[in-house]
């Protein structure tokens, strides 16, 4: 036995209302297309539709589609598609607009021959003659075919036939080809139920030069309590439906019944459940179709008519979770689990296949498992499995437990594998789960590189094995470079998580002490000899590898020293050679105007000047050439010769803007030279002055000659600049800002008025420009507050007629004030408020004033007549409500036996009692809504409660 999902949506009831109270549209007969949306819900149908040609008519999730009591219908013909696709939680509703709806009141949904173009999916049809009329109608001398798809449907108090589909033909007049009309929609996954007559009828007829026949496929669909049989198919052309994996149940008729067909042996009738109808399989033809693998049980007459059970099909019961409360799902002991035909194409998961609609999901036992895999070599494995009372464990090497939770110590590589569970429930359910579990190798590490490095260097050490490292160091990296002696360890993790260490020492060696000895300066022409020691081998800089070597050049000489360890040092000298002395003559060769120039000679230790002077310095007040003798301690001797020139003064001036605002600045600027020296120190041709006062400069030319000028700098206020209006206000409101104290305003908002509007949230700034043209600017944040989220979710939303001083609760937040029809006060006179829908509403208002609202549909009826539902000093109370999953019902002034059951959202029976008490507890419920209905035989009441 295989775990398996349950691949076919539950089916639950559904309370249709209309998405908008006020909207809706009306559409008179003739022809339509395009989109049906939920804004124009519902739609009012007045006559018999139609697709137009070569066109679709499309039907969003959630619309109710209303029929006008009478011949009202939409068809859709040749070349014409209807795309209806709800969904599970918001299905497309086609009914009756009457105000007492009845089956029969509207035609139906006719599909006549559109190929593959049609799609019903997740679609209520109730209360017309026949649900959806699928016909393959042979016109003319064209072919018919209806390909269409019916699927997760509901069909449901209706006249006539829940699902009809019929292959027809004309009588061809005039055509000499034949024809063929083939009706092979897919109805799958649907809810046929509480319909007057049929839930799937299929036919097919033949005419002149034309044949049709049905090829439906009928599969996963439950079909119960119709009146007439669950599925008949008859007359004088081939029917030749698949019919698998239904489950057929209740009908007042027939589970299957075909009749007068000519040859039924195409027919596939496979994986059905076919109980409690008025009589199972009715074969009213000599040959039978293929029969196999199903479930007929207990039909109220005959399980098989005119012929003998076939070997495969089964008689047991099928054990439903809640037949009597439509939940066709399967009990964890049904031998209709993996019962159905090994071969099945309608198996979804591999194994064989369930028999009946609804397919039996082992998690919904509430059993699981789980391992710690993948882990390493070494590390323990831990097996959990819950939801049972035993557990049977095996796996790899011979393993077994029936330990709930086993652990195994120390794995190895060859305790991988798969580790199965067999786990059986306290109801004798039994489910098989498996583990595959991941045993990896730890990873070998290591660590490369020198283990030795000299004093003052270092050395890389670079670990393999993972691809994740951790050293001793702190450091996370493949490589380290390090200093210091020492062991040295890291951890390596590869892509499993598996880790492994590895360690090595590394040692320092010291350096040799280098040292260069000998003469270090001589006379130009001469030589020097240095001598090298301090280790065993030597390198000098000239390329010589030998101790001693001769110098022959001025400069810097080094040599690197090697011990015996490979450790090296260096040491450098500076050898001197004494050249002739460099004679120069340096000062200012050029003078200004009006001034002198010093000119000094250097190279030497004394010094004689063509104007006869014998100082280093003289004073040259007149153009012409100038030279000088030198001599140094040597003796050696060297001339010099310079021109001296005389410049004319620069014209100096200043230009620039010589006012500004404060806390700005002004840029001046100075001309006449190529250097500047400003009164601030500044010595750029333009500088920034940000104060007011005196501004002067010095020029000086390109021959340093200098000339002065000075300005007046004014500094102007900034404007004062202030924004006023309020600050904060709600959600979708605005307020007012002004700003004042220039004469033109700039805000970040893009707006040149003093005053504007603001409608958001947020930081405005406004720059205001003064006559002067100076600016300021000036912020202010703006705060918007959201509207309070407010609910109203009333206990209950019916009430009866003769109700008074009904207290209303349920809106939140708490505070806040309830209106509508009969509402005084937050209290609620039904009799005030009439009997019929009317809308109650609450308005909360936050600590900052904002307000909002939210309101409900109520209910008034009058309960005097049929059943009472409430009489004075008769009541039930629910509470608490909401809650959190345990509440108490409690009868005030009830008798006799009371019945009680209590309804989740999808319409499914959760609880159910009857006592003679006054009280009962009900607990455990999850979150969501439910709704309590209770009864007497003489009162009758329903409660909605919210359990958070």
């Amino acid at each position: 036995m295989k775990i398996k999902q349950i691949i076919f949506p539950a089916f639950v009831f559904f309370f249709f209302v209309s998405t908008s109270i006020f909207a809706q549209t009306l559409v008179p007969g003739g022809t339509v297309s395009g989109v049906w949306t939920n804004a124009g819900s519902p739609y009012i149908v007045e006559g018999t539709i139609t697709i137009a040609d070569n066109d679709s008519l499309v039907i969003e999730p959630g619309v109710e589609v209303r029929f006008k009591p009478g011949s009202t219908s939409l068809r859709v013909f040749r070349g014409q598609k209807l795309i209806a696709i709800g969904t599970q939680d918001s299905m497309i509703h086609f009914t009756s607009d009457s105000a007492n709806p009845a089956p029969g009141d509207w035609l139906h949904i006719y599909l006549n021959g559109n190929g593959y173009g049609s799609i019903l999916k997740y679609c209520r049809v109730e209360n017309s003659q026949n649900g959806v009329y699928c016909r393959a109608w042979v016109s003319g001398c064209q072919d018919g075919d209806n390909y269409s798809i019916i699927e997760n449907c509901e069909f449901t108090n209706i006249s006539n036939i829940g699902i009809w589909c019929e292959g027809d033909a004309d009588t061809g007049s005039g055509c000499t080809i034949p024809r063929l009309g083939d009706c092979s929609p897919v109805i799958k996954g649907n809810k046929i139920f509480n319909n007057q007559k049929w839930g799937i009828y299929l036919a097919a007829w033949n005419g002149i030069l034309a044949n049709s026949f049905v090829g439906a496929e009928i599969s996963n669909n439950v079909i119960f309590n119709n009146n007439s049989d669950g599925i008949r198919s008859f007359y004088d052309d081939p029917v030749f439906p698949k019919i698998f994996n239904n489950t057929i149940y209740g009908n007042g008729g027939y589970g299957i019944h075909f009749l007068n067909n000519p040859d039924t042996t195409y027919y596939t009738i496979e994986n059905n459940i076919i109980s409690s109808n008025n009589g199972g399989i009715y074969s009213e033809n000599s040959t039978l179709p293929i029969i196999r693998y199903n479930d007929v049980w207990q039909n109220n007459n005959n399980d098989y008519f005119n012929f003998s059970p076939p070997q495969t099909d089964i008689s047991v019961d099928p054990l439903f979770v809640d037949a009597n409360s439509n939940d066709f799902s399967l009990n964890c002991l049904s031998e209709c689990i993996d019962a159905g035909n090994p071969d099945s194409p309608y198996d979804p998961d591999g194994s064989i296949a369930d028999i009946g609609a609804v397919w039996f999901d082992f998690s919904s036992i509430g059993c699981t498992t789980s391992n710690n895999s993948p882990i390493c070599e070494g590390a323990d494995l831990l097996l959990t499995a819950d939801g049972g009372i035993s557990y049977t464990w095996i796996g790899p090497n011979g393993f077994s437990s029936s330990d709930q939770n086993p652990v195994l110590s120390k794995v190895t590589a060859d305790m991988a594998g798969d580790y199965s569970v067999t786990i059986t429930t306290n109801d004798g359910c039994q489910a098989k789960f498996t583990n595959n579990v991941e045993v990896n190798p730890l990873p070998t590490a290591e660590i490369a590189g020198n283990y030795e490095f000299c004093a003052g260097s270092n050395t890389i050490l670079s670990a393999s094995g993972g691809t994740g490292y951790e050293w001793n160091t702190g450091d996370t990296t493949i490589l380290i470079t390090i200093g210091n002696a020492g062991e040295y360890s890291v951890t390596v993790t590869d892509d499993n998580g598996c880790m492994e260490s590895a360690t090595v020492m590394v040692e320092s060696n010291p350096l040799p002490d280098a040292e260069i000895s000998g003469g270090l300066s001589y006379c130009e022409g001469s030589l020097t000899m240095l001598t090298a020691s301090g280790g065993t081998s030597f390198m000098w800089s000239t390329g010589e590898t030998t101790a001693s070597i001769t110098a022959g050049n001025a400069g810097e000489y080094s040599v690197t020293v090697i011990n015996d360890n490979g450790c090296m040092d260096s040491v450098t000298v500076m050898v001197e050679s004494n050249p002739l002395p460099d004679a120069e003559i340096s000062g200012e060769l050029s003078f200004c105007e009006g001034s002198l120039t010093m000119l000094t000679a250097s190279g030497g230790t004394s010094f004689m000047w063509n104007t006869g002077e014998t100082t280093a310095t003289i004073t040259a007040s007149s153009s012409g050439a100038y030279s000088v003798l030198v001599t140094d301690d040597n003796g050696c001797t060297n001339a010099a010769t310079v021109m001296v020139e005389t410049n004319p003064l620069p014209d100096a001036a200043i230009s620039g803007t010589l006012s500004f605002c404060a806390g700005s600045n002004t840029e001046l600027t100075a001309v006449g030279g190529t250097e500047y020296e400003w009164s601030t120190g500044e010595n750029t041709a333009s500088i920034t002055a940000s104060s007011a006062g005196d501004y002067s400069v010095t020029v000086t030319d390109v021959n340093g000659c200098t000339d002065s000028a000075t300005e007046m700098v004014v500094s102007n206020p900034l404007p004062s600049v202030e924004i006023s209006g309020t600050l904060t206000f709600c959600e979708s409101s605005s307020t007012t800002l002004t700003a004042s104290g220039g004469a033109s305003f700039a805000w970040n908002t893009g707006e040149i008025t003093a005053t504007i509007t603001v409608y958001v949230a947020g930081e405005y700034i406004v720059t205001v420009t003064d006559d002067n043209g100076c600016t300021d600017a000036e912020s202010v944040s703006v705060t918007v507050n959201s509207l309070p989220v407010v609910t109203l979710m009333l206990p209950t939303d019916t009430f009866c007629l003769m109700e008074s001083n009904i207290e209303l609760m349920g809106g939140m937040p708490a505070g806040g004030t309830y209106s509508g029809p009969g509402v005084t006060n937050n209290v609620f006179e039904p009799s005030v408020a009439g009997v019929g829908t009317r809308t109650i509403t609450y308005l909360f208002t936050d600590s900052n004033g904002c307000q909002n609202v939210d309101s409900q549909e109520i209910t008034v009826v009058d309960c005097t007549s049929g059943i009472s539902r409430i009489q004075d000093n008769i009541s039930v109370l629910v509470f608490p409500n909401p809650s959190i999953g345990d509440f108490s019902v409690l009868f005030n002034g009830w008798t006799g036996r009371k019945q009680i059951q209590v309804f989740d959202a999808r319409g499914r029976v959760v609880f159910s009692d009857s006592r003679e008490t006054d009280r009962f507890e009900v607990s455990g419920l999850s979150s969501g809504i439910y709704f309590v209905q209770v009864s007497n035989g003489e009162y009758v009441d329903l409660k909605k409660i919210i359990v958070q």
